[in-house]
Parts: structure tokens; C-alpha cells; sequence
């Protein structure tokens, strides 16, 4: 069955694009977001992940990212505005997920579940770029509740 994606989602995924285009061009892409964070006017979470300062490459962290969004499968009810869900972990030069916990809770045991069950099932990403000389890489998701 394919999914009409609604003018909500159509217009994050403009904005998540052209916010990627403006990390590359600012040449810091540590920083990527994802998630819609506002739907129809109803607050929803959303994911932001923090790569490595050293890792710069912005195309492998897009995809990174749109793994783990693509898996993310949370349902209400919400954590409060402004409680979040952090999941450290590690990923090795093939692309293996090496090591992810937990580190914070958003008060709500499903939504962290949710959370981390989105960056395991994301995993295997792709190996490294060339370019990148360290066998791994730490990134930090947060799922996260605007306020």
C-alpha cells in the first residue's frame, strides 16, 4: 500500500533539504534534524543527530539519519514539551552499530524504547567514506519533544 505523504510531511522534507544544503555550504554538517516538528498545529517530536566534529560528510550523515528516521515509530502519548531521549552510539568503519544506549529518558518509557529500537533497527549503515580515517564514529540521536 503506498502512503500519501501529507502537506505537512511534503514540506518538512523541503525544509530538512534545503537545512542539509546549508550545513554543506556552511562546511559544518555535525549537525542534521529530523522529524516533523509541527503537523497540522499539534506539536510532534522530532530527532536531531550530532555526529562527530570530525565528520564532515554530509551526504553519509543525510543517509544516517534518514535510516534511523524511516525506523523511528513512536506513537502517543508524548513526553513533555522540552524532555527528550538521547541515545549515544558507535558506529565502525564497515558500518556495523558497535555499541548504543540510553543516557537520558523522556519520562516516557515507549518513547524511549521507540528511540532506541529506531537507531538499531537503522543499522548496518554504509562503511565510511575513504576520506574519514578513524575505524569509528560516535553519534548522539535526541528524539525529542519541542516545547
Amino acid at each position: 500500500m503506498t502512503r500519501t505523504r501529507s502537506g505537512a510531511e511534503r514540506l518538512w522534507i523541503a525544509a530538512s533539504v534545503l537545512a542539509v544544503a546549508a550545513v554543506v555550504a556552511a562546511g559544518t554538517a555535525a549537525i542534521l534534524f529530523g522529524g516533523p516538528s509541527v503537523a497540522a498545529e499539534k506539536v510532534q517530536p522530532r530527532m536531531k543527530a550530532y555526529f562527530a566534529s570530525d565528520f564532515t560528510d554530509a551526504a553519509y550523515q543525510q543517509a544516517a539519519v534518514a535510516r534511523v528516521l524511516r525506523e523511528w515509530k513512536a506513537k502517543p502519548p508524548w513526553p513533555e514539551g522540552g524532555h527528550k531521549a538521547v541515545i549515544p552510539s558507535t558506529i565502525g568503519r564497515d558500518g556495523a552499530l558497535l555499541e548504543t544506549r540510553q543516557t537520558m529518558s523522556s519520562g516516557q518509557k515507549a518513547f524511549d524504547d521507540a528511540a532506541l529500537a529506531a537507531v538499531k533497527r537503522g543499522a548496518p549503515f554504509a562503511p565510511f567514506p575513504k576520506s574519514y580515517s578513524r575505524a569509528t564514529v560516535e553519534v548522539h540521536w535526541h528524539f525529542e519533544m519541542p516545547q
